[in-house]
């Protein structure tokens, strides 16, 4: 048996890259949004429905591929951020260059104000 120690593959640490916390909510958020979608959708089956009047597979059909899209889209985001290495450095840099945007436009807007 061999006797080398295991190699832990190490998760970086919460808070570390602020892209990453932000498409980490974005992630949490859309998976929430898709169960509780799903969730709904199995309370309004439960309900009395008119069969004959409305295409009511079709609706719940579409409303569970919808709640699926944004279920496996949230599971999608999660899993990039903690596995994929240039996804990390693509968010922190997106995250970058956005504030560095805000902060120019806000710099202009003080900058009419003072000219007025």
């Amino acid at each position: 048996m061999d006797r080398k120690p295991v190699k832990k593959k190490r998760s970086p640490p919460k808070g570390e890259n602020p892209g990453t916390a932000f498409y980490e909510a974005v992630g949490r958020t859309l998976m929430g949004c898709g169960g509780a979608s799903l969730l709904l959708l199995l309370f309004v089956n439960q309900l009395p429905q008119n069969y004959e009047a409305y295409n009511i597979p079709l609706v719940n059909g579409l409303w569970a591929m919808a709640s699926l899209l944004l279920l496996l889209s949230g599971l999608a985001l999660l899993l990039l951020c903690r596995r994929s290495a240039p996804f990390r450095q693509w968010a922190e840099r997106e995250l970058l260059c956005f504030s560095e945007r805000q902060l120019r436009k806000e710099l202009r807007r003080e900058k009419k104000k003072q000219e007025q």
